[in-house]
C-alpha cells in the first residue's frame, strides 16, 4: 500500500507458509483452501520483506517470537 513511505523503519514479521496455512485454519476454522485464497490475496512475504528494516521471524513458538521482539525493541531503545 506504500505506507512504509510514511514511517522511518518498517518491521516485517515473517512465517514459513505451511505453519501460516496451519494458524489460519486453527484459528479461523476455515479450510486449507480458503486459506491458501487468504494467503494468495496478499503480497508475498518476500517482497515484505525486501522493504524491511527489521525482520522478526514467527515461525516459532510465541515465547520464541516474544524474545525475538524484546530483543529488537531493546536493540532500537539503545
Amino acid at each position: 500500500a506504500g505506507a512504509e513511505c510514511r514511517v522511518d523503519k518498517v518491521l516485517v514479521v515473517t512465517v514459513d507458509v505451511e505453519i501460516q496455512l496451519q494458524r489460519i485454519v486453527q484459528r479461523d476454522k476455515i479450510d486449507i483452501a480458503a486459506a491458501r485464497l487468504r494467503v494468495g490475496a496478499q503480497m508475498a512475504q518476500s517482497e515484505k520483506a525486501a522493504r524491511a528494516d527489521y525482520l522478526i521471524d514467527n515461525s516459532g513458538t510465541l515465547v520464541e517470537l516474544e524474545a525475538a521482539v524484546e530483543e529488537l525493541w531493546l536493540g532500537l531503545c539503545r
